[in-house]
């Protein structure tokens, strides 16, 4: 049976639900999927190189950035799911793709989106809570921190600029391959006392350099927190957006958190919307 992290799937959910019919045709898509394999599931991603060896190759391949129409047919999907993907695109984009995702899905289908919570980085950020985000543990080495474009290990970075690089990576002084015009520590204090919170992080992901995120897609070049993305879902169509939890869903397909939320739970948001 096929597995992912190790685990093989709890299909038994699937064959009470679904008939032959539909899982044969596997309604659900993991888009931004990277490693993710189920059988059941349709994985949609952006062929890359940054992460070669971490994708399937079996997918439909679909750049977000694009902003061009999802190749599946209106109203087919039954699920959309994204886990730490939206992050990494502009609001242009995001807006696209969740419109993209409203079109798709049959009535009553649902879409989980999965981001980072801007709101605990920034509560990291004030705190000095350097600790708070795993990248310190993640990449230790020189060589490890050079591989997601900074130029020495995060553990050796102030608490501004790993807030920074979690919501405008290109921005830093610590990108090595982005033509960006940098904030400093001093910058980044002085915006977050004197903008309100969305401004400031709008302010930051602003001067993001696109051409180095289309080079190194792993980057954050967005934020999100629950006024914010609730508000964009609701802009594409969703009548009915809820906050949830860490294996919390309104459908029993999304509850294996072997599979699904598997990302970073300590600092996510989860956030589905039902058409």
């Amino acid at each position: 049976m096929t597995s992912f992290r190790g685990v093989s799937p709890d299909l038994a959910a699937y064959h009470d639900l679904c008939d032959a019919e539909v899982l044969a045709r596997k309604p659900f898509y993991n888009v931004g999927a990277g490693a993710f394999h189920h059988p059941y599931w349709t994985n949609v991603d952006k062929p890359s190189d940054w992460y070669k060896g971490h994708q399937q190759q079996e997918m439909i391949a679909f750049d977000l950035m694009e902003k061009v129409p999802l190749p599946i047919a209106d109203g087919s999907a039954l699920l959309v799911y994204t886990s730490h993907t939206m992050e990494h695109i502009p609001n242009d984009a995001a807006r696209r793709f969740y419109a993209e995702a409203f079109r798709v899905l049959a009535p009553g289908g649902l879409l989980r989106v999965t981001v980072p919570n801007a709101e605990l980085f920034f509560r990291a950020y004030r705190a000095r809570d350097r600790h708070f985000d795993d990248m310190i543990k993640r990449y230790r080495t020189t060589e490890a921190a050079r591989r997601i474009k900074m130029d020495r290990p995060p553990k050796e970075r102030s608490s501004q600029q790993l807030f920074l690089w979690r919501i405008a990576a290109t921005v830093s002084p610590h990108h090595i391959d982005s033509a960006a015009e940098r904030m400093s520590d001093e910058e980044i204090d002085r915006v977050f006392e004197t903008l309100p919170l969305p401004e400031a992080l709008d302010y930051c992901t602003s001067r993001s350099d696109l051409e180095s995120q289309h080079r190194n897609p792993g980057g954050h070049v967005n934020w999100w927190t629950w006024d914010k993305l609730s508000q964009f879902l609701h802009d594409a169509g969703f009548g009915h957006v809820n906050r949830c939890g860490y294996g919390q869903s309104a459908s029993p397909l999304l509850r294996d958190t072997h599979y699904f939320d598997c990302t970073r739970p300590h600092s996510s948001l989860y956030v589905e919307a039902c058409k």
